[in-house]
């Protein structure tokens, strides 16, 4: 599996890429296009399907119950995902991160997820989720999601929209200022958390684009 950001600057080449790879599945042979139920998705660094540090639209069978961990520097995260219904899937997560704040000391987080299937796959659309990351923390990892997930045969590939946290690595200018300028601001709250933070959702002056691969071998149990 691979999952990559795509920085501002020079998207142009990198995002048509996946987007010819990501809309490039209905030319071919509508056979084994569909998303395959026996095959389980893989958690991410922070919890919930995905790809390493990126988000999948891809969903556990119901009333899966996942424990993950991960340890990359400059953080440790230990993620408990619940898939409590079809189209829900909730992530518990504790962290521990070093890179926060300039003091030295390690912030001991706890955040909550929430995802949300919006359709599923068919022969010519993707399966499609949005994603609400740190909803009830402290907002250090707060961020949300729009992501597309389409098989062709054992591949597998996503590409998303991030806001917050996911759009730190921004590609181009948050759509939603066109609306209004007050979705060019983000505040996120350090404190200690336990706060929704409604009026931050989809802000932020950036929108980072992400996007992945996964590929499923034909050995068995491998």
């Amino acid at each position: 599996e691979a999952g990559m950001f795509f920085r501002r600057g020079r998207p142009s080449l990198r995002a048509l890429l996946c987007l010819v790879l990501f809309w490039s599945a209905p030319m071919f042979p509508a056979k084994g296009m569909a998303a395959d139920p026996d095959v389980i998705p893989s958690p991410s660094n922070y919890g919930g399907a995905g790809l390493l540090d990126t988000r999948t639209a891809r969903f556990f069978p119901d009333g899966y119950l996942v424990l993950s961990t991960s340890f990359t520097q400059p953080d440790d995260r230990y993620a408990i995902t619940f898939q409590a219904l079809p189209w829900a899937e909730l992530t518990f997560r504790y962290a521990i991160t070093r890179a926060i704040f300039d003091t030295g000391v390690p912030l001991h987080d706890r955040s909550f997820d929430m995802k949300f299937r919006l359709s599923h796959e068919s022969e010519y659309l993707p399966e499609l989720a949005l994603g609400f990351q740190d909803i009830l923390g402290t907002g250090v990892y707060s961020g949300e999601y729009l992501v597309g997930s389409k098989r062709w045969g054992p591949i597998d590939f996503t590409l998303g929209l991030g806001w917050g946290r996911l759009g730190s690595r921004g590609t181009f200018q948050n759509p939603f200022g066109l609306v209004s300028s007050s979705f060019l601001t983000r505040i996120n709250n350090v404190g200690l958390g336990g706060v929704p933070l409604f009026t931050s959702y989809f802000h932020g002056p950036d929108v980072g684009l992400f996007g992945g691969i996964e590929y499923n071998t034909p050995i068995e149990n491998l």
